[in-house]
């Protein structure tokens, strides 16, 4: 299965400084994402428009934290646009569940979702957004460095064992053309 992660090249405010990113710095910081990205053996980094947002941290409720603020931030701005009350921390949390639309979590429980939803669809590629909001780049970065580190070896194993399992090869499992 290929493992992978995209964003988007928006501009915003840093959220610690409060400062303006400039078009120059995000390209930078795009950069530095894409390099750490491809160090790690990630099979993909995108740039473009999908809606699978994700953030990974060393711990669940450290992960639920740190990216509310920022995810709140985004979808209330979007649902200003659009008419919808504001984002509430419960319907928040109640996304961050196995079968919730949100992947965020320790790497354990966001391999452990990944899994399911593979079980589910058998898909080929996972591809997730962990730039949803004005999250600082260092944090993005280390949630970076933890799905490729963390994450993607437990998904990848799995996935193998799966394959094995079913009869279908590892050839099917793994398609991390690194290898």
């Amino acid at each position: 299965m290929e493992l992978g992660i995209y964003t988007f090249g928006a501009t915003g405010r840093d959220p610690r400084p409060g400062e303006h990113i400039t078009v120059q710095q995000r390209t930078r910081n795009l950069l530095e994402e894409i390099e750490l990205a491809d160090q790690l053996g990630l099979d993909v980094f995108g740039v473009g428009e999908h809606h699978r947002p994700a953030y990974v941290a060393d711990e669940r409720r450290r992960a639920a934290d740190e990216w509310f603020a920022s995810f709140a931030q985004t979808m209330n701005r979007i649902g200003r646009e659009r008419g919808w009350p504001p984002l509430t921390r419960q319907q928040y949390d109640a996304s961050l569940h196995l079968r919730g639309a949100n992947v965020v979590g320790s790497p354990e429980e966001v391999a452990e979702k990944i899994l399911w939803q593979h079980e589910i669809f058998g898909h080929d590629r996972t591809l997730l957004q962990f730039s949803v909001g004005p999250l600082p780049h260092a944090d993005v970065m280390h949630s970076i460095e933890l799905f490729g580190t963390k994450v993607a070896p437990i998904v990848r194993e799995e996935v193998a064992r799966r394959a094995t399992s079913a009869g279908t090869g590892p050839e099917r499992a793994s398609t991390n053309r690194r290898s």
